[in-house]
């Protein structure tokens, strides 16, 4: 069910604002990731429609929120499942050369604990070390 209310505050720098919704009540937060990604910033004051949801922290908020004076977008971002990193899914060579050479210094030290706990006891002939000499003056 659509709801409409007015934008009371955005704070731009940090990318959310409260909505004070058109038949009372208490103020909603609203996120920018609720709005469309159309390439410009909501402004207080205007009316805004938008659904109620929850947040991460189970309180209400506004979801799927659109701009009255630019009309109903007709794709709504994605809600993320997972949060993203700032380097935006990319990985830094160092990053993955050190994780590399801890890979390949584990699987040695492995393979080197291996090799020792196999390795076969060496087989004298002889019984005695004086049986050596007396063979081989």
């Amino acid at each position: 069910m659509a709801l409409t209310g007015k934008l009371r505050s955005w704070n731009d720098e940090r990318g959310f604002g409260f909505i004070a919704p058109r038949d009372g009540g208490r103020e909603l937060f609203v996120h920018i990731s609720a709005l469309p990604r159309d390439g410009s910033r909501p402004t207080v004051g205007e009316t805004v429609t938008y659904e109620l949801g929850r947040g991460k922290d189970g309180k209400p908020q506004a979801v799927n929120v659109y701009r009255q004076a630019l009309g109903k977008p007709s794709i709504y971002p994605r809600e993320r499942s997972h949060p993203t990193h700032s380097s935006h899914g990319r990985r830094s060579p160092i990053n993955a050369l050190i994780g590399l050479v801890l890979v390949l210094a584990i699987g040695a030290f492995g393979y080197s604990r291996y090799q020792r706990s196999h390795q076969k006891p060496a087989i004298s002939t002889f019984s005695s070390s004086r049986e050596c000499v007396d063979r081989f003056p």
